[in-house]
């Protein structure tokens, strides 16, 4: 994989992340608990992504 591609990857992932964080911040103050647990859920899957991601970029490059 090209090292662009692979920083632009993971950058676009970190940002939808903390998009998703922010999400799910907002809908707990507006007390939309069952979005605001969905959005945990989503945004924990996409964390270990980010991750999984970097570990495997990481030990290929």
């Amino acid at each position: 994989m090209e090292k662009t591609y692979f920083y632009a990857t993971i950058f676009f992932g970190w940002l939808i992340t903390l998009a998703l964080i922010i999400f799910m911040v907002v809908a707990f103050k507006m007390s939309m608990i069952v979005i605001g647990c969905i959005l945990i859920l989503i945004s924990l899957a996409s964390l270990l992504m980010n991750i999984v991601f970097m570990k495997k970029g990481v030990r290929n490059q």
